[in-house]
């Protein structure tokens, strides 16, 4: 499994002046990738337990506060996601 897709954060009174003071929200615009897969065991036609592993990287190009434009800074939002699960079909 592989995948592309856009990353959107937005941060409310998450943007500081120079005197830490909360002015305002932050948003964040990115892009990322994910590549990873799993596998099932089926005990019988109906009834099986799966397991997954995904690896996400988030990469944030950008940053937006009262259309004033930077890049995204150092914010990572990537990261391996582990799912375990059980399926039934009736």
């Amino acid at each position: 499994m592989v995948g592309l897709g856009g990353a959107w954060l937005k941060v409310k009174e998450g943007s500081l002046n120079v005197t830490d003071d909360v002015t305002g929200d932050m948003t964040f615009v990115g892009v990322n990738a994910n590549a990873g897969g799993g596998l099932a065991y089926y005990f019988n036609p109906q009834f099986s337990i799966n397991f997954r592993a995904v690896y996400r990287f988030t990469m944030f190009l950008n940053r937006d506060k009262n259309d004033i434009h930077g890049d995204g800074g150092n914010i990572d939002g990537g990261g391996i996601n582990l799912r375990a699960g059980v399926a039934y079909t009736f």
